[in-house]
């Protein structure tokens, strides 16, 4: 496989196939027709957290206004806390957790936007983001730990819902593993690109706010900061509020003809399946770079000269 450099704003995968062949499903397939939980953060009351307070980021990517009448969302953290030290658990004596609910009735989301539910302040000197202008606010620690869940119901209905449990873990209509095995106070969970596929582990990623370097620092908060309803919709367009991920597009698409590829006259099409964000920007370039393919493994691997490491991208 050849060689690309100086890919700045993500990684695009692409698969050439011929011409007869049938195309994957690209993820644009799989956009949700309702609320879906886009980012939670949980400082867990340790201090110095990244963030002012802890959040959950709902929003709605339909093309319609969705009013929150009847819906409501649980939390619970069945962290074991029999010595009373663990903030935002609500594990019992019995061992089951204590599920707490917040009614969203009386509110509504606009298209293409976001809804911000602030949660117990957090106790920092260090903050990167201040969590202001929040649609709601609900005084709930939210655990920092391998222990949380959260699903948002319409009447009795679940719509959709987040596990970090990597114990006990319950299905909850979204796969059989939770979505991160590494969360902690200094890092966010990041639904990509809007997508839900109802698999938490496929449809998440993990934000890490400490230690941000200086010349990517601002562009990553722009990027990857919550927002309210009153930040307005999310565009396509990172120079004009931003989405979260670029709207990557193929240089070509369709049928391209290539000489000398088995016959004069074969063709290949080029086929979006998934896209990749590093989470890092520089304008001269090295967010990814020196990108290579193993076909027997299914993982590229691509050099980061901004964050210093070699990066593995699963792409099965």
């Amino acid at each position: 496989m050849k060689r690309v450099r100086k890919i700045t704003a993500g990684l695009l995968l692409v698969i050439m196939t011929v011409l007869a062949a049938v195309p994957a499903a690209s993820f644009a397939d799989t956009a949700p027709d309702h609320i879906i939980i886009n980012q939670i953060y949980g400082g867990g009351g340790k201090g110095d957290t990244p963030f002012t307070a802890s959040f959950i980021e709902l929003y709605n990517p339909t093309d319609n206004e969705i009013s929150l009448n009847g819906y409501k969302l649980t939390y619970s953290s069945n962290r074991e806390n029999s010595q009373g030290k663990h903030a935002g658990s609500t594990w019992m004596t019995d061992g089951s957790a204590e599920i707490k609910e917040l009614n969203l009735s009386g509110n509504e989301i606009p298209s293409k936007s976001s809804f911000l539910i602030k949660c117990a302040e957090e106790t920092t000197t260090v903050a990167v983001v201040e969590i202001n202008n929040a649609d709601i606010s609900w005084n709930q620690v939210i655990d920092n730990d391998q222990s949380v869940e959260i699903i948002i119901y319409k009447e009795s209905e679940k719509v959709d819902g987040i596990s970090t449990r990597t114990s006990g873990f319950e299905s909850i209509g979204e796969g059989d593993n939770p979505a991160t095995t590494d969360i902690s106070k200094q890092k966010s969970l990041r639904r990509t690109n809007f997508v839900d596929t109802d698999n938490n582990s496929a449809d998440f990623k993990l934000l890490t706010w400490k230690d941000l370097a200086e010349d990517t620092k601002d562009q990553f908060i722009a990027d990857y900061a919550p927002r309210s309803t009153s930040s307005g919709a999310w565009t396509e367009d990172l120079n004009s509020g931003g989405t979260t991920e670029p709207a990557y597009t193929p240089a070509v698409t369709g049928d391209v003809p290539v000489e000398g590829f088995y016959n004069d006259s074969a063709s290949i099409k080029l086929q979006l399946t998934e896209r990749y964000n590093s989470g890092a920007m520089n304008a001269d370039g090295g967010s990814l770079e020196i990108v290579d393919y193993n076909p027997v493994n299914g993982f590229a691997y691509a050099v980061s000269g901004v964050k210093g490491k070699l990066i593995a991208v699963n792409t099965r």
